[in-house]
């Protein structure tokens, strides 16, 4: 989140470091400006949810063009009514933390 606004990239090695330690979806959250810095934060990151305001807010970069580009890197992801039906079920349901069961 250092970098937000930023456009200068994602914190690749915070966000690896949180993904090597947890068994949850990371998210990759400040600092895009490239089409190469998302593909960074999922490959070198480890990231599974990509965050980004900036470049789409001031239309440097198309939610399309950023799908199209990943698609192109052989990057698998899913649309947003996946992921908001799916983790709307999680949100509803308690977690035990002493459980290896994350809810996903």
């Amino acid at each position: 989140m250092d970098g937000d606004g930023t456009q200068a990239g994602y914190d690749l090695e915070f966000t690896r470091a949180i993904s090597d330690a947890v068994k949850l979806p990371v998210v990759a959250s400040g600092g895009a400006g490239t089409l190469e810095h998302f593909y960074e934060a999922a490959v070198k990151g480890g990231a599974q949810i990509l965050l980004a305001a900036s470049v789409f807010h001031f239309r440097i970069l198309k939610i399309k063009e950023v799908k199209d580009y990943l698609r192109g890197r052989d990057c698998r992801f899913i649309n947003n009514a996946s992921v908001n039906s799916r983790w709307k079920g999680a949100r509803m349901r308690r977690i035990d933390p002493a459980s290896n069961d994350h809810g996903y």
